[in-house]
């Protein structure tokens, strides 16, 4: 990162009056998540923060997006509930209106991208959504719904008086394909860290490196309207479960990503689900870990089951529970001891096992991150370092879109963040699928497409970048359900030097107590250019 202005010394920065041009109404309301965003600069980074008042229209007054009908609206709040940071309340701090002589920094959300900096201001950042001013995210994000979009951007332009150029910072938030309620949360969530990291970064009188999604095909438009589609989810909800399964691929030739036959399909019981397999072998049998939750207890456990080299499939066992909610099972060894890390989201930690051997019994030996949100966190090993990729929610917000990295001496730790701000926020290529893997001499990583819906497809990248946790990547291969299909979903891809495994999502009638497999329900397509192949 680059200093903003030799005229402005660190110790003017840390008592910086920052200067927010955003809507508002004439009689003094901010809506919630402004007046909230405001205090959290205020309280967290020490901030003198003004809110300045703009001629722009009052939209935010409105407590749901234009383009969703009431009564659509209304029903979409019954379903996923309602979004109370949308309100108004007062704004009880001071105008800034006569304090622009000594303004070093804006953050506005009421301005367009080509607005200049105002007199007096060292730096600015302009936040907007959709492309449009960050005041009508609304109106941004029910036309993304109602069209049945899978993604909007959220962006921060920095400007700088002695920058020529602007600085940009490039989020992707998936749009949940039934809920603008959902969508409207996280993209709040989303702007709300933007700003925040923004804040923090002008603070520090430093301009911030420029960050950018992946090129990624994007998802087919959702057919039928927002109401419809809320109202075909309800009745799906009552008639139906969504039910994960796996398929495990054994010897696997090297030059294939996904074979189209031979797959050994393992089906859960109606009652339950199998999800997230990690693959290791051991003495001649291969054993697949998953996270096991049954329907009517929503909590996750952590069970396996062996595949010998006949390719017969032993009973399932459990191997860990908890009092919390575990998944993601990264199996590995190292110095000669087996190593478990599932995902512990919902205790805001991630702690790690040992076992002397497979199956287990597994005991905690470590806690690798602590007070913190991560959700399939995935390690290796590269010369004498540790490093780490996760996906990292905010407090209250989605968990998809926020890729953080760490690195670390030993297995142990102490593990610390490579930098204060993500590496990417996009909700196509954040969130792991799965440990890296080495195909046709290089090293690749899956991850999951968690646009329109949670695990909706798994694209696999290459990582161009050979040094650490520099990340350089590019988009591969991309699994997903073929189109018309019954299956909803693939979030895994774990490949081992001579296996696979993979999971998938279909929609289940609740009386229905067959098996079923994914047949050849799932699409393996490789982009060239602008254009989408499809593997024979």
């Amino acid at each position: 990162m680059s200093e903003i202005s030799s005229s402005v010394a660190a110790g003017q920065a840390d008592s910086a009056t920052l200067a927010w041009s955003v809507t508002w109404p004439e009689n003094g309301v901010v809506p919630k998540w402004v007046a909230s965003l405001v205090e959290r600069l205020q309280q967290q980074l020490k901030m003198q923060v003004a809110l300045s008042p703009t001629t722009a229209l009052a939209s935010e007054g409105r407590h749901h997006a234009p383009e969703v009908p009431g009564l659509a609206w209304a029903l979409d709040a019954k379903l996923f509930g309602d979004t109370p940071e949308l309100r108004s309340v007062a704004a009880t701090w001071t105008q800034c209106a006569n304090a622009a002589p000594m303004l070093l920094a804006e953050l506005a959300l009421g301005s367009q991208v080509d607005e200049p900096l105002a007199t007096g201001v060292e730096v600015g950042v302009i936040f907007t959504v959709a492309g449009r001013p960050a005041h009508e995210l609304l109106s941004a994000v029910g036309a993304a719904v109602a069209q049945g979009l899978g993604d909007l951007l959220i962006q921060a332009n920095f400007l700088a008086v002695r920058h020529s150029a602007p600085v940009v910072w490039q989020w992707r938030v998936g749009v949940d394909e039934l809920s603008i309620q959902r969508t409207v949360r996280s993209v709040l969530e989303l702007l709300g860290e933007m700003v925040y990291l923004a804040a923090e970064v002008l603070k520090k009188n430093l301009m911030p490196k420029p960050q950018r999604t992946l090129p990624v095909r994007p998802p087919n438009a959702v057919a039928g309207s927002h109401a419809w589609r809320a109202t075909r989810h309800a009745l799906r909800r009552a008639l139906m479960v969504d039910q994960w399964g796996m398929t495990v691929y054994r010897q696997v030739p090297s030059d294939t990503l996904l074979p189209r036959s031979g797959g050994i399909d393992l089906l859960p019981p109606p009652d339950r689900f199998w999800a997230d397999p990690f693959l290791v072998e051991d003495g001649g049998t291969l054993w697949v870990f998953f996270e096991e939750l049954r329907f009517n207890q929503q909590k996750g456990y952590l069970s396996c089951l062996a595949i010998d080299a006949q390719g017969q499939v032993g009973a399932p066992q459990i191997v860990l529970e908890e009092n919390w909610h575990l998944s993601y099972p990264q199996v590995f060894q190292h110095g000669g001891q087996w190593y478990l890390l599932p995902e512990s989201s919902a205790r805001k930690n991630l702690v790690l096992y040992a076992a002397e051997k497979l199956p287990g019994p597994w005991k905690p030996v470590a806690e690798l991150l602590s007070n913190c949100r991560v959700a399939d966190a995935t390690v290796w090993q590269e010369r004498d370092e540790w490093y780490m990729l996760a996906s990292v929610g905010t407090q209250q917000g989605p968990i998809n879109d926020m890729l953080q990295a760490y690195s670390a001496p030993a297995l142990t730790g102490p593990w610390v963040r490579a930098a204060d701000t993500p590496v990417r926020v996009d909700s196509a290529t954040a969130r792991p699928a799965g440990p890296r893997f080495q195909h046709a001499g290089k090293w690749y990583r899956p991850v999951q497409d968690c646009r329109q819906r949670y695990g909706r497809a798994t694209h696999l990248l290459a990582m161009e970048s050979a040094n650490g946790l520099a990340l350089e990547e590019r988009v591969v291969a991309t699994l997903e359900p073929r189109e018309g299909s019954s299956l909803q979903c693939i979030h895994t891809y774990c490949r081992t030097e001579n296996h696979l495994a993979i999971d998938w999502l279909r929609w289940r009638f609740k009386g229905d107590t067959r098996r079923i497999g994914p047949a050849q329900d799932i699409a393996l397509r490789f982009p060239l250019a602008a254009v989408e192949q499809e593997a024979a």
